[in-house]
């Protein structure tokens, strides 16, 4: 087969950086500071394929493996469209590149795979398996330009329509590698395939779980408004997450002695002893599933920016020092602001939290899972957000302390923090399913002081012309003015 009429181009990575084969000096050097992990062929054939490429280069280019033991080996002819320029771009080092005829002479279209590319195509595999013998590579991965690799490990499912082959293959449905479009008709048309990859990419982005076992999402079934708002918003993201259903089931609990609102002076409202089960819930899951780490959040935050990369790399950066934690806070209320929280060594976004309020987003472990469990908080229940202080043994009240032990949670926050409530008392739309309540054992007593107190703020704000500021007795809602003092508040 004569190479000047399609691109056949045999590379190297390094450092970032491609090689061509030739310098086999520096190519030592490089494959020397290697952990000698086992070299990988990973073989290209791509053919009217701009609409992939970006997306397929980009997940080489992240595959989380030795880039100096993995070789290229990339073939491109017969194109329509600019994958030639792309790959050109893509390949800086090299100076020229040649494609063939656009269109082999049985095929009725892009799509019909004739006997002629058929044979052209097997061709160009047993020219890449020549490669890979002459680079003496451990393993040699044949993939198409419009699959999308996430894991850097697997095997390829052969299916009845090929051609027997006298070498032994491996199935491995395990785990997931990657994602990749349904085969289309001979009949049909490179636009179609271009909406075809759509549907792919699409499913990619949304599949995202940020290297997390899953991650939930917490939603009353009423507040569509807000599972919309923040489904488009993990969208936008790049994450799937599991919907939740919070509960408002109050039976088969027990209120912790003496527990009041440090505010209201009340007792718990059967909004707040919902939250603590829809809490609950998710942690029974993780241990029933063996779920090694979660995302836990609330349908009412807001993500900084840089939300997915940063959370990413703060888990990565857990995971090099070998941190054993419990649980990771990712959106909290810092209560103690007087004295700084100490950082932890070796992870530059992270500190040891003191007292706190608000779940809108954690982390927990299977490990911290399993703790809060064994801690039988339904008996002996508090707000869920005061209950976890607890078990990491930062909360002020010696008398709530008391009811629970070991308090052992190695508990662990992100700084500065990645979620914030989208509103705080008194702003408009503001509204607190836990706060604006009935009381936890007669719900003809209802909680009406928070909703009264902001629509009160509210009528004041069209009389006055100007919004007041909050005032901050809502201990786990309010968000005061910046002069306001003592040390309950940090925002």
């Amino acid at each position: 087969m004569p190479l000047g009429l399609l691109l056949i181009l045999c590379l190297v990575f390094s450092s970032g950086r491609l090689f061509l084969p030739g310098s086999t000096e520096e190519l030592q050097d490089h494959q020397g500071s290697s952990e000698l992990k086992s070299t990988v062929l990973i073989t290209i054939l791509a053919r009217n394929a701009q609409h992939s490429l970006p997306y397929f280069l980009g997940c080489i280019d992240r595959l989380d493996y030795p880039k100096d033991r993995i070789f290229i080996w990339l073939a491109c002819d017969h194109s329509l469209d600019l994958s030639r320029a792309l790959l050109q771009a893509w390949l800086s080092e090299v100076e020229s590149l040649c494609c063939g005829d656009q269109r082999h002479p049985d095929e009725q279209g892009p799509k019909h795979w004739s006997k002629s590319r058929f044979t052209h195509v097997m061709k160009l595999r047993q020219e890449a398996l020549r490669a890979g013998r002459r680079l003496w590579a451990d393993y040699i991965l044949f993939v198409d330009s419009d699959n999308l690799l996430t894991n850097s490990q697997g095997y390829y499912r052969r299916t009845p329509e090929y051609i027997p082959i006298r070498v032994q293959m491996y199935v491995c449905n395990k785990d997931h590698y990657g994602y990749l479009p349904v085969p289309l008709q001979p009949e049909q048309t490179l636009e179609e395939e271009e909406e075809s990859f759509s549907h792919t990419l699409t499913e990619a982005l949304k599949q995202g779980k940020m290297g997390f076992d899953e991650i939930f999402l917490i939603n009353l079934k009423r507040r569509s408004d807000r599972r919309d708002r923040m489904l488009t918003s993990l969208s936008g993201l790049g994450i799937n997450a599991t919907l939740t259903e919070a509960t408002k089931q109050a039976m088969g609990i027990d209120m912790l002695p003496g527990y009041k609102d440090p505010y209201s002076e009340r007792v718990l409202t059967r909004g707040e002893i919902g939250c603590f089960l829809s809490h609950h819930n998710i942690w029974k899951q993780v241990q029933q599933q063996d779920l090694q780490q979660v995302l836990v959040l609330e349908d009412d935050v807001r993500f900084e920016p840089r939300f997915h990369s940063r959370l990413v790399t703060l888990m990565e950066n857990v995971q090099r020092v070998g941190l054993e934690w419990d649980l990771i806070y990712v959106g909290r209320k810092r209560l103690q602001v007087k004295e700084p929280e100490r950082r932890v060594e070796g992870v530059g976004d992270l500190v040891h939290p003191d007292y706190s309020y608000w779940t809108l987003g954690y982390v927990p472990s299977l490990s911290g899972a399993r703790k809060l469990l064994q801690a039988r908080p339904l008996n002996k229940m508090l707000p869920v957000d005061e209950f976890l202080p607890v078990m990491f043994n930062k909360h002020p009240k010696d008398e709530y302390l008391q009811y629970y032990e070991p308090r052992d949670l190695r508990a662990f926050s992100v700084e500065p923090l990645l979620l914030f409530p989208t509103h705080y008392t008194g702003e408009p739309g503001y509204f607190s399913d836990t706060e604006t309540s009935s009381i936890w054992d007669d719900e003809a007593v209802t909680t009406d002081w928070d909703r009264d107190r902001t629509k009160r703020g509210r009528e004041q704000d069209t009389q006055d012309g100007a919004f007041p500021p909050a005032a901050p007795h809502s201990a786990r809602g309010a968000a005061p003015p910046l002069s306001a003092s003592g040390n309950r508040d940090e925002l």
